[in-house]
């Protein structure tokens, strides 16, 4: 109920104002029939009695008003306290009625309630937003690319990965269709396919543009039907290119351990078939056998060295090393077969000793196959000249000679293991392939490098840098 104090205050005042008004009425009519000379009691009578009649009804309507004003101030209370409860009230006509202190404590309880929802909220807000930035940091932080797209096929988002893989201009790629920035029909087809249910396909595309090789992965978001697809892009070039390497590697071993295997047995055939019996044939057959022999345990060594030096089991005494005496002695070594061929092999020290921080025997290893192979592929009467020098704080040891010299096109590639520039050239002076490459990994492991400088026709010079120290007696 509302309250009573509200209403008789209403009502007293307004009794005040009407008797004011009757009181004016009243005076007024007097006033008015003195003037003309007559007592004027009926008229004030009937004056008096109209007003009271119109406080009366004035009265009526004043509780009438403030009864509809209790009643709303009720509804309103009673719709606000079922607001903060959680729960839906249907308020009947009659129900009871309630004072405006009620309302105000409804609302301010209300008013809490909401706060206290608000609080939550941005508490949780605060949650997700902060669970995003952990997602986008762990996803940058990825080096496979990811990209979201929607069922439409249009980008949500692309990871840094995926933005340089693809080249993909991050506040440009968003909400465009990935078909506009990867121009690939696999993909469209793999993202079809996914959203509608079917199994991820394995795929590896190309992307010319990168020159690299990219195997994709495919899964569905959350949702019936489904709001899209997650793309994950895996960087497969250089797996391939080893691949490829171990494949090559697999052949050429083959065919190397092939050709001196089949020699073999060739001459030992035609020694079983009667060559036995001839006396002329017979030491050359057995000579050819035993040059077979010691190409296929070059082989073998160099490869079992290679290894050794790439999975890094050689376990080298790294120390200064005097140049000069490896030089001689590597000379010492090939100039048998220099002198064979009418070859000058020179040496051309330098000036001041020089010593170089290196394992003695792998220093003796690098300047032996480079000295081999000048001597191999320089033709008779020609020059191969070993010299040092010191430059820079290293020290630069040089293998010269005046051969057939080696192609622009060949030079990037003749560290390979097995790349020969002439195949059929290098059947006849022999050699198993790999010696040019294990110079190169051991200079590497001496925390040095090779360079080659070469022209057709007139010859070729491979530069060995090596950390240069204080010489040793």
């Amino acid at each position: 109920m509302f309250s009573s104090r509200i209403f008789w205050t209403a009502a007293v005042g307004y009794l005040l104002v009407a008797a004011c008004a009757a009181w004016g009425f009243a005076r007024l009519a007097t006033d008015h029939s003195g003037d003309a000379g007559s007592p004027g009691t009926g008229s004030g009578g009937l004056i008096w009695a109209a007003t009271f009649s119109v406080a009366g009804i004035g009265l009526l309507l004043t509780w009438g008003v403030l009864r509809v004003a209790a009643l709303r101030l009720s509804l309103l209370a009673e719709t606000a306290a079922a607001h903060e409860a959680g729960d839906t009230v249907w308020i009947a006509a009659g129900m009871p009625r309630t004072s405006p202190r009620n309302l105000e404590s409804a609302i301010a309880s209300m008013k809490g309630q909401l706060e206290t929802r608000i609080d939550e909220l941005q508490r949780k807000g605060r949650q997700l937003q902060e669970s995003t930035e952990r997602l986008e940091t762990v996803l940058g932080s990825m080096v496979e690319g990811v990209v979201a797209v929607d069922e439409n096929q249009r980008v949500l988002f692309a990871n840094r990965a995926a933005r340089a893989l693809l080249d993909m201009q991050s506040p440009s790629a968003v909400g465009r269709p990935i078909w506009e920035i990867l121009r690939h029909p696999r993909i469209d087809e793999v993202i079809s396919t996914v959203l509608s249910g079917g199994e991820t396909p394995a795929l590896e595309i190309d992307l010319p543009r990168k020159h690299a090789v990219v195997a994709v992965m495919a899964s569905r978001l959350p949702g019936k039907p489904s709001s899209g697809v997650v793309l994950v892009f895996h960087n497969v070039t250089e797996l391939r290119r080893l691949e490829n390497i171990r494949r090559e590697f697999v052949s050429n071993v083959s065919h190397e351990l092939k050709t001196p295997l089949t020699a073999i047995q060739a001459y030992t055939e035609t020694l079983l078939d009667g060559a036995l019996d001839e006396p002329e044939h017979r030491v050359r057959f057995v000579e050819r056998i035993g040059e077979q022999a010691n190409r296929l345990y070059a082989l073998i060594q160099d490869l079992l060295r290679l290894a050794r030096i790439e999975s890094g089991e050689n376990v080298f005494d790294v120390r200064a090393v005097p140049v000069k005496p490896i030089v001689e002695a590597c000379i010492e070594e090939h100039s048998a077969v220099a002198e064979s061929k009418s070859q000058r092999l020179l040496a051309e020290p330098s000036a001041a000793e020089i010593s170089v921080m290196a394992d003695e025997e792998g220093l003796h290893t690098i300047l032996s196959n480079l000295i081999d192979n000048a001597v191999k592929y320089t033709q008779e009467t020609g020059a191969i000249a070993v010299r040092w020098r010191a430059e820079n704080g290293a020290a630069i040891i040089e293998v010269e000679d005046n051969g057939p010299g080696i192609p622009p096109e060949h030079q990037p590639r003749i560290f390979e293991r097995f790349y020969r520039v002439d195949r059929a050239r290098s059947r006849d002076v022999g050699g198993t392939g790999l010696g040019l490459s294990i110079v190169k990994h051991l200079v590497q492991e001496f925390g040095g490098g090779i360079e080659i400088r070469s022209q057709a026709g007139h010859g070729t010079t491979f530069s060995v840098r090596l950390p240069r120290t204080e010489a040793t007696e």
